[in-house]
């Protein structure tokens, strides 16, 4: 009788340790940390980078909470708003960012953030402090007395006449088209109007208006939609303006 309550206590023991040795475990930790600036000119923001990292468990959500700011600060997590869940709720604990907008009324002085993160009935804190400044004085205005010299000026400016003219010629630059070794490539239409603003001589603007004819035709055929490689500031800006004055939008 003693022998078989002893084995069914012993059987009961291991039936015991074994149950405890498989049944899976559900503990659940995260890691916190803040990181980024630590000056900020009172006015403006300052972006902060949250660290976070599930360190055990299944994922879950974490909100997000921001203590110890200057008054009337706000705070917003660009990233959770956009890729997110927006406000203050992530959708586990990972990296995002954390922006401080300070108004032009903050006071000046050492303030310690200190961010607080909720996640799976665990709570932890990671404390960042900054710097507020007071907005700096303007710069001085140093005048300018005198021009220093332009090295090799002379030597630009005739080779700005002169290459300019020999590229200066209706039939090669509308025989080349679109052609990328030709005039409107290199923004010809405003490089000739710079032309003769410089020299003071309109007659550059004949110059501009070859290549117009090559450049401006193609933008507004394409409605607009031209590859980004074939852009040209100006000239492809104040086409596109009369596009859009032509089509009204």
């Amino acid at each position: 009788m003693t022998k078989r309550v002893t084995v069914i206590v012993f059987s009961s023991i291991l039936i015991g340790l074994f149950s405890l040795l498989s049944t899976p475990s559900y503990a659940y930790n995260f890691a916190l940390g803040i990181s980024g600036p630590r000056q900020v000119v009172h006015g403006h923001s300052i972006y902060l980078r949250i660290e976070a990292d599930l360190l055990e468990g299944n994922r879950d959500y974490v909100f997000y909470s921001v203590s110890g700011m200057p008054d009337n600060a706000g705070v917003s997590y660009p990233d959770l708003d956009k890729y997110c869940c927006g406000g203050n709720r992530a959708w586990s604990p990972a990296d995002t960012l954390l922006r401080i907008e300070l108004p032009t009324t903050t006071q000046t002085g050492r303030y310690p953030l200190r961010l607080s993160a909720e996640s799976g009935g665990i709570t932890k804190e990671a404390v960042h402090t900054i710097q507020v400044d007071p907005m700096p004085a303007p710069l001085l205005r140093m005048p300018i007395t005198t021009v220093p010299p332009i090295d090799k000026l002379e030597q630009w400016e005739a080779n700005m006449i002169t290459k300019g003219a020999n590229l200066c010629d209706e039939d090669d630059i509308s025989n080349a088209g679109l052609w990328e070794g030709n005039v409107w490539y290199y923004d010809g239409i405003r490089v000739y109007y710079q032309i003769a603003d410089y020299t003071d001589d309109n007659s550059w603007e004949t110059c501009a208006g070859y290549v117009k004819n090559v450049y401006r035709p193609y933008v507004l055929n394409n409605n607009g939609a031209i590859n980004s490689f074939y852009f040209v500031t100006l000239s492809e800006q104040n086409i596109l303006c009369e596009f859009q004055n032509v089509v009204g939008f």
